[in-house]
């Protein structure tokens, strides 16, 4: 089960988006088109990781895991060359991946409440002890 559970909640895309995030906060607030593009991505960003963290691994499939990883790396990838350069058409460029990642996530949700509140991590704690 832990290796199911890990591949959602530690999704490898999702900690690099949110240091590039980070980083490119104190740039947005210096625009006002790039202050609205931002706090939609960092919006969604913020979502991704909670649906991530709360959704029920067995119910997630492989091709929205897929599909995730693809729109999350570009888009990180526009947001790392926001916060280098700061033009704000990286982050317009990123506007689709953030579409498609909106997308995907309405596929989770529905299944994110599936199992009573604490026991995803109770099997999750179980899971990591048994391995040890």
């Amino acid at each position: 089960m832990t290796e199911w559970a890990d591949r959602v909640s530690q999704h490898p895309v999702l900690a690099p988006l949110e240091t590039q995030m980070e980083a490119a906060s104190p740039r947005a607030q210096q625009d006002a088109e790039a202050t609205r593009l931002f706090t939609r991505t960092d919006a969604t960003e913020k979502a991704a990781v909670s649906i991530l963290t709360t959704a029920d691994p067995l119910l997630v499939s492989d091709t929205v895991l897929n599909g995730l990883v693809n729109n999350l790396q570009s888009w990180c990838s526009q947001v790392s060359a926001y916060a280098s350069n700061g033009t704000v058409g990286h982050l317009q460029n990123a506007m689709p991946n953030v579409d498609g990642v909106l997308a995907l996530l309405g596929q989770i949700r529905a299944f994110a409440a599936s199992r009573a509140r604490g026991s995803l991590e109770a099997v999750r704690t179980y899971g990591r002890t048994v391995q040890n």
